[in-house]
């Protein structure tokens, strides 16, 4: 039986408010992990790691969260 991924979120922290922030289906970033951008496969997630890493003037440590388990503000 074929295991299903689980479905992934791209957070990473604000660097002017020092939030998380959670990268949106438009390639903007969001407070909100409901309207965030969800991720299904490994290659989709490293992709936007890589983006997120050469974005460190918006954004520092980004990580993959499970969705669902983000607190909502």
């Amino acid at each position: 039986m074929a295991r299903i991924a689980p479905l992934r979120h791209l957070a990473a922290t604000d660097l002017v408010t020092g939030e998380t922030v959670y990268l949106g289906p438009n390639g903007d970033w969001t407070r909100d992990p409901r309207r965030a951008l969800g991720i299904l496969d490994a290659m989709t997630a490293e992709l936007h790691l890589l983006d997120a890493e050469a974005r460190a003037h918006e954004v520092t440590a980004p990580r993959l969260t499970e969705a669902g388990t983000d607190p909502v503000p």
